[in-house]
């Protein structure tokens, strides 16, 4: 008899505890009324407001509604854990709100967040609630950078793109589309390229091959690149870069001929332009031993085109450099070096075209000598 006593009073005492707040009459719940942003982003701050809800029949008095919070989520500073209700009318709720954190290496998902309701000032009676937290990351595209060679007309060539996500969400199933002006098109399928996702803070690379018509003028050709992926709810999002293709074009000098012109006591260096691109203000010196002799300059040098220097004549012979400062299409200031030979040196004389005149004269002075003494001797 002692026993079932004893187990009854036990039995109603863990029925008393799993009423808990239920006990005298009221019945108490908690539900998320608000949550602000939604859904949350991890690395973001978030609002959220619970409603303690009474749906019994007796007030609950001295309620203290306790948040018992797990990671990704902090208070932030200035907020208490606890809020305390002198009483919850039956029928009737009180509002709590919190201000927290998410911190940035959250996931996205539902998470639930614990809440403790004590009853009474001792606090030894409690039930658990929970209530749940959507968090969504959002990713969010960049080009970080562009990696090309120098682009010429005429030619197919790589260029690199990089792409990173700044987001705080995972970017899945991305497509990236190029398209520019009928003087660059993509080659085949490298105009159309497929990642398979870039997570938060992650940086991947894309190339595409890219074909630029020998028409193509030298400058700046802007460009798209199309992005489109989905976010970790499927979301589809598409966004566009505005990039820039530098069709540049390069300058080769090339040195055709040295020649003396005696006569003006000039050296004659004629120079061409092999590459595609256009060498402006073209500053050209002749140097030997280290010292300049002379200077030349011409506004430019277009591809494919030629033109010729003059400078001093050096009476030493030997070896000499030609060194030419220009603008090159990027506008970038270049200088190229070229090693010339001297074999040859200036003359004080007579130059040929004089020399052939003097022998010319000579011949018909000793024609006409000639002439002369033949009559003489014809009329003796």
């Amino acid at each position: 008899m002692k026993k079932i006593m004893g187990l009854t009073i036990i039995s109603i005492s863990l029925l008393m505890l799993v009423a808990g707040v239920n006990a005298a009459g009221s019945n108490l719940n908690l539900v998320l009324t608000s949550q602000t942003p939604y859904p949350a982003e991890p690395g973001s701050n978030l609002d959220i407001e619970v409603e303690l809800q009474n749906s019994g029949y007796e007030s609950a008095s001295n309620i203290v509604l306790k948040i018992d919070l797990d990671s990704p989520f902090e208070l932030l500073p200035g907020e208490e854990e606890e809020k305390k209700f002198s009483n919850v009318p039956p029928s009737g709720s009180v509002k709590a709100s919190y201000n927290m954190h998410i911190l940035d290496n959250a996931t996205s998902g539902d998470y639930n967040v614990n809440f403790l309701i004590y009853t009474g000032s001792s606090r030894d009676v409690s039930i658990k609630k929970n209530i749940t937290i959507n968090v969504r990351g959002q990713p969010d595209l960049i080009i970080s950078d562009m990696i090309a060679p120098i682009i010429e007309p005429g030619q197919v060539v790589d260029i690199r793109v990089k792409l990173k996500n700044i987001g705080s969400g995972k970017a899945k199933d991305i497509k990236l589309s190029f398209n520019s002006t009928d003087e660059i098109i993509p080659v085949f399928s490298k105009g159309l390229i497929y990642l398979d996702g870039i997570e938060p803070g992650e940086e991947k690379e894309a190339e595409m091959s890219l074909s630029i018509a020998d028409g193509a003028e030298h400058k700046t050709y802007p460009s798209y690149i199309t992005a489109t992926y989905k976010d970790e709810t499927n979301t589809l999002t598409t966004q566009n870069f505005t990039v820039g293709i530098p069709v540049e074009g390069t300058v080769i000098l090339q040195i055709i001929k040295v020649e003396p012109d005696y006569e003006r006591g000039k050296i004659k260096v004629e120079v061409a332009n092999k590459g595609t691109g256009e060498a402006k203000s073209v500053d050209a010196k002749l140097i030997v031993n280290n010292e300049t002799i002379d200077t030349d300059y011409i506004s430019q040098i277009k591809a494919n085109k030629q033109t010729t220097f003059s400078f001093n004549m050096v009476s030493n012979g030997g070896k000499g450099t030609l060194r030419m400062t220009y603008l090159g299409p990027n506008l970038r200031t270049e200088t190229v070096e070229k090693e010339i030979v001297l074999n040859f040196s200036a003359q004080n004389g007579i130059d040929s075209t004089t020399m052939f005149a003097i022998v010319i004269i000579i011949i018909v002075v000793i024609y006409f000598s000639w002439k002369k003494l033949f009559s003489k001797k014809k009329k003796k």
